[in-house]
């Protein structure tokens, strides 16, 4: 190593330079941390490296088979049954089928509608009326004593 000062080759290990006496261990420190800043530097771009590989290879390998499973059919998974697929043909039901689903839908929202119904007009949803029109009638009797 040279001696930063004066210029002079100097042990690797001295801590003072033989030529001038200046102390040499702060510039072994800042040489040390030099090289294992280096020394990460080269694990952090191998790590870079790697992952980049890695990422195109997934994005390769997800492509490449996107485009076979898109070949079988069997692999379509159905979102909504109710729509059919691209250059699928479904029978059609008949009228009277039709008739049947609609008739039991509607009973059904004849049912709920009844239970709704009964909710509204239960005593309890009466009495609450009751005393919000009885807070209605007090606020309106305070407004007209002011």
């Amino acid at each position: 190593m040279n001696c930063p000062v004066c210029k002079t080759l100097v042990e690797e290990n001295a801590s003072m330079c033989p030529h001038c006496q200046s102390d040499l261990e702060i510039y072994q420190l800042i040489i040390k941390s030099n090289q294992q800043r280096q020394t990460q530097r080269k694990i952090i771009s191998a790590l870079g490296i790697f992952a980049a590989v890695t990422a195109i290879g997934w994005a390769s390998s997800g492509i490449f088979s996107k485009g076979n499973s898109e070949t079988s059919p069997a692999v379509v998974e159905e979102v909504c049954p109710d729509v059919p697929l691209l250059g699928e043909t479904r029978p059609k039901p008949s009228d009277s089928i039709m008739m049947d689903e609609l008739c039991k839908e509607n009973d059904a929202l004849k049912a709920e509608n009844a239970s709704l119904a009964a909710k509204i007009n239960s005593p309890a949803n009466a009495v609450k009326k009751m005393a919000a029109k009885k807070v209605a009638k007090k606020r309106r009797h305070h407004k007209k004593s002011k």
